[in-house]
């Protein structure tokens, strides 16, 4: 099970990097430490470093590993998710680390220097600035709610939703330290950290969804989550009152025992927190739908004709109210998930395009030609290509029959075979692989 992340004094060498000068380490978790580092460009970045000797058992090591696979490849297509911008491993090491951007400087004033940075996550906010308004919190908890929508979609969970795994960059909430996500049918192991798992065990999207919403309660009350659901009579009459009872009413219904009883998706859960960042009743929203089920079950009953037709009337004009009313709200919610998806493109693209440049500029070939496949159009959507994924495509190309991918760093010899028609590599990643030019394919590794 997972513990709360602190940060220490560095106890521990700096960890080698290629392409990034490691400054200090910033952060310690149950299995891994975080430092600051600078890239060959000068830009600041954050390493992940996981130990295998920080694990009691190879299997939950290689989970972390097997988590960070299923992540990296969607990190970057969402602005709620922390970008992974780059994977490494040293099994002659016995760790693995990944380079993700930087957090914001949790000092008040914003300002970067790198012998006093510390990372701004929710819970440095929580501990140094208190506790969030109630439109702040549930600013910040739909955008969290929009990243589980996401990751749920594509059959991923977090795991580990808690205020620690939760950094600001350029004042964007995102989730992190991703080492617990995995596939919904996959996800059979009791992992998490105390006081978010839910009655019913972690490992499902409901699960994300409870976490959650003890994230919410600790946001706006600065209280423990194993506090909940205590709730002092004063702050149901701070300012606003009324907007602080109806997040409550969200918080209490995402953390209910009974997974039947909570939202049905992290989407719903979304909705509901901007209907309160807007000032909306959520509360009102629910009388409506309980209302309308009342009285479905008494129009059973009721043989009185004149009731009848008045409950029919009452319950036609409610239910167009209501549909005029989602149709509103689900129209600027459209509206707003697309110009969210737009900048996430873009920025996704031109992410990838440095990095396409980068590994053409260092002769990885193969690792060009992923990025450059991730970006064209699937089966008539939309082309967001540019000139530049041409120009790169074609430096690429050449004369070339191929690529052979699977060193996951930089090859260090290669040798033809004696007939011609082999070959073999050996790669800083500690494997020796043989490969075939027919078929252009891996047939056996030695590491």
């Amino acid at each position: 099970m997972a513990t709360e992340q602190t940060n220490r004094a560095p106890t521990l060498a700096p960890p080698r990097v290629p392409e990034h000068v490691v400054l200090r380490q910033v952060g310690v978790g149950a299995y891994g430490d975080v430092w600051l580092a600078r890239s060959a460009t000068g830009i600041p970045r954050a390493v992940k470093v996981i130990r295998r000797e920080r694990f009691e058992h190879e299997r939950i090591y290689e989970r972390e590993f097997d988590g960070l696979k299923r992540f990296e490849p969607v990190s970057r297509a969402h602005p709620g998710l922390v970008d992974v911008l780059q994977v490494g491993r040293s099994d002659e090491e016995s760790q693995f680390y990944y380079v993700m951007e930087l957090a914001d400087p949790a000092d008040a004033d914003g300002d970067f220097g790198p012998e006093t940075y510390v990372p701004l996550t929710l819970r440095q906010w929580l501990q140094t600035r208190g506790p969030l308004s109630v439109a702040d919190c549930a600013r910040v908890g739909a955008a969290v709610a929009d990243a589980l929508a996401f990751m749920h979609q594509r059959g991923l969970v977090h795991r580990d939703i808690k205020p620690s795994n939760i950094i600001f960059v350029a004042g964007q909430p995102k989730l992190a330290d991703v080492g617990l996500v995995t596939g919904v049918h996959e996800a059979r192991s009791f992992v998490g950290t105390e006081g978010y798992i839910p009655p019913e065990g972690p490992g499902t999207p409901q699960a994300d969804l409870y976490a959650l919403g003890k994230v919410l309660y600790e946001m706006v009350t600065g209280r423990s989550r194993l506090d909940f659901p205590d709730l002092p009579r004063e702050w149901l009459q701070r300012p606003p009152a009324e907007q602080f009872g109806e997040l409550n009413e969200t918080i209490l219904r995402a953390c209910a025992p009974e997974a039947g009883e909570r939202h049905a998706s992290a989407a719903e859960l979304r909705d509901e927190l901007l209907l309160v960042e807007a000032g909306h009743s959520v509360r009102k929203l629910r009388r409506r739908e309980r209302r309308l089920a009342l009285w479905r079950r008494l129009g059973v009953g009721v043989s009185a004709a004149a009731l009848l037709a008045i409950g029919l009337a009452w319950f036609e004009r409610g239910r167009a109210e209501r549909a005029n009313r989602r149709a509103a709200e689900e129209s600027a919610l459209r509206a707003r998930a697309a110009a969210q998806e737009r900048v996430a493109r873009a920025a996704l693209y031109a992410a990838d395009m440095n990095l396409a440049q980068q590994a053409l500029a260092a002769g990885n070939y193969g690792r060009a030609a992923s990025l450059l496949d991730a970006h064209r159009p699937q089966d008539g959507g939309p082309d967001f290509r540019g000139f530049e994924w041409y120009h790169f495509h074609e430096r690429m190309r050449g004369g070339s029959r191929g690529s052979l991918d699977g060193h996951q760093n930089l090859v260090a010899a290669l040798v033809v075979s004696s007939d011609g028609g082999g070959l073999y590599s050996a790669g800083f990643d500690g494997t020796l692989r043989e490969w075939s030019f027919e078929s252009l394919s891996e047939t056996q590794r030695w590491s």
